[in-house]
């Protein structure tokens, strides 16, 4: 195989590949994300007076964040609400909440 068909082949396996890697980078930038908002939204609730010492589990996916978990009282479900929502990256809050 001569140089500029070996040249071409290369470059036609990389511009094939590209766009795979591109997607697998956007995958994992993703679960990047929902980790930090996992982390931020967990970190609020818990240095949050009102709900401090409360069991809230927070999932995130695709920027939408889950609560699941028992509370005291219905104004701790809004303030759990309300800190979730005050997160960047935040699309949308779900609540699993559980008052008694």
């Amino acid at each position: 195989m001569n140089l500029s068909r070996r040249l071409l082949v290369g470059l036609l396996a990389i511009v094939v590949t590209a766009p795979l890697a591109a997607g697998c980078a956007q995958r994992v930038s993703r679960q990047t994300d929902d980790s930090t908002i996992q982390v931020r939204v967990t970190t609020a609730l818990l240095n949050d007076p009102e709900i401090k010492g409360s069991a809230i589990d927070v999932a995130v996916t695709n920027g939408v964040v889950t609560l699941t978990g028992p509370v005291r009282s219905k104004s701790e479900v809004q303030q759990a609400l309300k800190l979730a929502r005050s997160i960047s990256g935040v699309t949308e809050v779900r609540s699993k909440l559980k008052v008694p």
